[in-house]
Formats: structure tokens, sequence, C-alpha cells
């Protein structure tokens, strides 16, 4: 930990710099958490002087209250309101002092009021801290709190490089840790495919309850990239990347995928194999993701919430899957006319859809398609075959029999614009 002091004394002004082995996210935390913060302000307590109680509400216009207890029984009440929050950039509050200071709560402060603002700068691996305070009563206050702060940031030096140690040692250990996920969902498995493929279906479930992604850049050919930005409620944004190493539409889907830093490198790396399989007509969803890569010193801290916030997603995945419409696009190579005549005549729909018993194509008309004989039949095809994958089927022989109406007709219907042609002998 190196050390850098500057104090101007025009306008009683103290800044200190710090250098720490930690990254900034750890070190911007030991101010804002409420269990890692007493644990270096308390020991920079000195001459018999302990730290009571603190209370953290660390968001714009905020307040938080420290109170210390000095040899002589007397308190050293400290409190204040956030200004500015900018994880893991600045924080900025005012400093003052409650008159009495022995109570509970918030009390009666002292007229004089300070400024304090912190800046956090990432220097590779570790943290450049600039703290500077103004608005001192005195140049006499100004020194107090110098040797206060020296003895603080001493204490925060020595806990945020411990914990870094130790989540360095633990990123080491947690590499290979694996999680599998199952989920079984009343829908197709072409349909949840298309669910977990699709970029405007995936950013309607991926995310924890309550979060959104309004950047999903995610279109699953192999070696393509990816980047995905979720919106927590609070409007904190968490940017993702990665990359497609493998797709095997409908049933397999690989992926390496993690969290960004400010830079735009990854932090950890998760390899996540998808498969889908179909049982009793409905779709069983796998995921086995294994911790493949560490690469940024805190990503432990961030993987406690990998299993809840997967876990959470894929129950926001069987929401749209079992309320998801099917839709199936095709492009046919013949005229509209055409296609329409074979969608809505009853000659037209039994070359290559069904044979009907009756056909009208009118609104509120009934008919009736694929009556089975038994139920074991009706089940046997209903196992065997998939919803999509037998219109996708059905609209493929569509196709051809289009195909094979001569050209001599495909030049009759293109004659008559705005009029159903009906080739002779179709």
């Amino acid at each position: 930990m190196s050390t850098n002091k500057t104090i101007e004394n025009n306008d009683i002004k103290l800044e200190l710099t710090r250098v720490f082995d930690a990254p900034r996210e750890l070190v911007f935390k030991a101010w804002t958490d409420p269990e890692l913060f007493p644990r270096w302000f308390g020991a920079a307590a000195c001459d018999g002087s302990s730290l009571q109680s603190v209370k953290l509400d660390a968001r714009v216009g905020g307040k938080y209250r420290l109170q210390v207890r000095r040899a002589d029984g007397e308190f050293y009440t400290t409190v204040g309101t956030y200004r500015v929050v900018e994880p893991p950039e600045r924080l900025v509050f005012t400093w003052a002092f409650e008159k009495d200071g022995a109570g509970e709560e918030f009390g009666e402060v002292e007229p004089c009021e300070m400024l304090v603002t912190l800046e956090f700068r990432a220097r590779g691996k570790q943290t450049e801290l600039i703290l500077t305070q103004e608005r001192f009563a005195s140049a006499e206050s100004r020194d107090r709190h110098q040797q206060g702060w020296t003895r603080c940031l001493h204490a925060l030096g020595e806990l945020v490089e411990a914990e870094n140690e130790t989540a360095e040692t633990e990123d080491k250990i947690l590499v290979g840790k694996e999680f599998v996920i199952t989920r079984e969902y009343a829908a197709p498995r072409e349909l949840v495919w298309l669910a977990c493929t699709d970029a405007a279906h995936l950013a309607q479930w991926w995310g924890p309850r309550g979060f959104t992604a309004p950047v999903c850049e995610w279109d699953a050919k192999l070696g393509n990239k990816i980047y995905v930005v979720m919106c927590a409620p609070n409007g904190t944004r968490y940017p993702m990347g990665g990359e497609f190493l493998e797709v095997g539409p409908p049933e397999r889907l690989v992926t390496v995928t993690g969290p960004l830093d400010e830079d735009g490198n990854l932090k950890f790396e998760f390899r996540h194999v998808l498969t889908l399989t179909e049982q009793n007509g409905k779709t069983k969803l796998t995921m086995h993701s294994r911790l493949q890569k560490v690469t940024a010193p805190d990503a432990g801290r961030y993987l406690g919430g990998f299993e809840a916030g997967m876990t959470q997603s894929l129950e926001r995945l069987a929401g749209l899957v079992e309320d998801l419409p099917l839709v199936i696009e095709r492009t046919f190579e013949a005229p509209v006319a055409l296609v329409w005549r074979a969608l809505t005549t009853k000659a037209g729909l039994d070359r290559w859809f069904f044979e009907l018993t009756e056909f009208k194509p009118q609104a509120g008309f009934d008919f009736q398609f694929m009556v089975f004989p038994s139920a074991a039949e009706r089940d046997f095809v209903a196992r065997e075959f998939g919803a999509i994958e037998g219109a996708q089927q059905t609209f493929e022989r569509l196709g051809e029999h289009l195909a094979d109406i001569p050209a001599r007709n495909t030049e009759l219907a293109k004659s008559r614009p705005g009029q159903v042609a009906v080739p002779a002998g179709h």
C-alpha cells in the first residue's frame, strides 16, 4: 500500500491518496457495506475509543451514523447524507457531528457541516483512492481529521488486501465448480428451443425476477458473439458477453458466457450445455454449467448469486413458452393467388393437407381433420411427432404441391391480378 498526501492550507482542505492491492469494486464496497465498514473503521479507533454502532444507507439522499465511545465515556458521533453514489467510481457525503451523540437514533447536529469526496480509480489490479475533505472550520480541525483518516485508511488497506487475497484463493478453488439445473415445460421442444435461441424471446425471460434485458445480441449461430445487458429494478446495468460454441437444433446449445468488467473483459467464464428432450408431450430442459476460468480477482463475490439467478430465469422461461403462440414462416416459389387457393379451397387442401369432408373459407365454419380411430393411435402420433415439426412437414408438402403446378397455370394466375386464379386440372 503506497501513500501520498497533499494539504492545502489556504482553503482548509485535506486530500489524501492511497493505493490498495485490491480491485476498486471491493474498496468501494468496504465504504458502503454495513458488514465490511465496521471492520476497518472500528479498527482505526485509538486511545481506548471503540465503535459502538454503524448505520449506513448508501444511496443518494440516504443517511449514515457512526457512533464512537471514547475512553472517558463521552460519545463522538458522526452523521451525514450521501450526495453522490456512483459505484464503483465515486462517493460524496456530508460530514457533521451530533451535539450529544449518546442516543441510539439520529440527534441534533452541530452547525459546521463538511463535505467528503471519494474517488476510486482502477490501476490494473490495484485501486487508487483519493479522499478529499473540505469546509473545515479551522486548520486544527483539519489536522485532527488528517490523523484520524490516516489511521482509517491504513486499517482499510489491511482489510481489503486481506479480503482480496482470500477471494483470489477462493476463485482458484471455485474453478471447475458445476451447477446442473433441470426444468420441465408444458410446451413442445421446438418452441422451447425457439425461446432459447431467438433474441426477441430470450430478452423476455433472461435474468432474475424483476430484471429486464434492454440489449440482447443473441444470434444462435456457431462462432457468433453474445452481448446481453441486464437491468436491475434499481437501474443498475449488468453487461454479459460470450460466444456460441455449438448449435444443434432443437436439442443442444453450448455457449460460454460471463459478466464483463468496465473494459469489456470477462470476469469469469461459464461453459453452459443446454439440452432439450421430449417426455410425454412435454420438454425437459437441462442446463449444465461449469466454471472454467476466472480472470478477475473478485469474481468469487459474483458467483454466489449465479445459481439463484439462473434458476429464476428458467422459471420466467416457463411463463413464456407455455403462452407462446406457434409461428412458422415459409416463402414459396409461387404467386400469391395460387398459395391462397391452396389454403382456402377444399380441392387445394386435399392435395397437400388432409382430405376434408367439408370445407368453407368463411368465419365461423368448423371443420375436423386428423380424426384417429383410437386414443392409442392419437397418443402415439402426439408422442412421436411434435407440433412444430408436424407443422413444418405440412408446409413442406404445400411447397412441393405448389412446385408441381405446371408453368402454364402459373402464368395464368399471374395474368389475373386481384383474383384467385383456378388453373385447369388443379
